[in-house]
């Protein structure tokens, strides 16, 4: 079971994002819940909403205790509640804001989380909901506006128009774009690497670093469907063409 706990002020959409996933959990094939928690129900009063999403029947019904994951949309509220409480040891923590943990004077709080845990970065209230799902590691529907913030803010895919393509053979294909290069070459041979800090390609990231990974297979995967001379699938055919790609590649 997967366990989030929303903190803000009435008026931020709490409720709503916590809603909205849900939703997009149960029409993603998962069992949820959502449901909020007020103190006064005024503007600007301290509120929290709790979501579960699970791969069976969820009978909790309590406030959740053990969060998984953390989301504080206002940062003021660090003087105000103990937002920390009970967050699991490997947890995540989703901050709104353009401070670091140390700026917002939390880093002793969240020392412990292992490294990409934390982020902090502003966040438009339509890309809240995208982003908690993102969070979880489930899918974001085609309707449901805004997008994840998560892999720009986590640094792991910074964005660049010089993707460029690399083909060895029949089954060897590459790219390159931003600080990382990924190399496919084969059912369930993968490897990424990270230009920045390894240039000379010496340690394989896959493993450690699923965000950039995926957002990589993506580019890698539109790139290969518009390659004529590829021709792995006739363009415009498949609604995925990640999944098409991909499943004509692992064969």
């Amino acid at each position: 079971m997967f366990q989030i706990r929303i903190h803000g002020r009435g008026g931020q959409g709490v409720v709503s994002a916590s809603e909205m996933m849900s939703v997009a959990a149960f029409l993603g094939g998962r069992y949820s819940m959502s449901f909020p928690s007020f103190g006064s129900e005024r503007m600007g009063a301290p509120v929290i909403a709790f979501v579960r999403i699970d791969d069976k029947e969820i009978e909790l019904r309590e406030p959740v205790l053990d969060p998984d994951c953390l989301i504080i949309q206002d940062p003021t509220l660090f003087h105000a509640v103990d937002v920390f409480s009970g967050l699991k040891q490997d947890g995540y923590v989703l901050i709104n804001s353009r401070k670091d943990a140390a700026e917002l004077g939390v880093d002793d709080a969240v020392k412990h989380l292992p490294k990409g845990h934390v982020v902090a970065t502003e966040v438009e209230a339509m890309d809240l909901a995208p982003t908690l799902l993102d969070l979880a590691g489930l899918p974001i529907p085609d309707s449901m506006q805004g997008q994840s913030v998560l892999g720009p803010a986590l640094d792991e895919l910074a964005y660049s128009p010089a993707t460029s393509m690399t083909q060895n053979g029949t089954m060897t294909r590459g790219i390159k774009s931003g600080r990382y290069r990924m190399i496919h070459s084969g059912p369930g041979r993968i490897t990424l690497f990270d230009e920045i800090e390894d240039p000379r390609e010496q340690a394989d990231l896959a493993g450690q670093r699923p965000i950039a990974l995926r957002q990589m297979r993506n580019i890698l995967a539109l790139q290969a469907g518009f390659e004529n001379v590829w021709k792995k699938r006739v363009w415009g055919s498949p609604a995925n063409p990640n999944e098409a790609f991909y499943s004509a590649n692992d064969r």
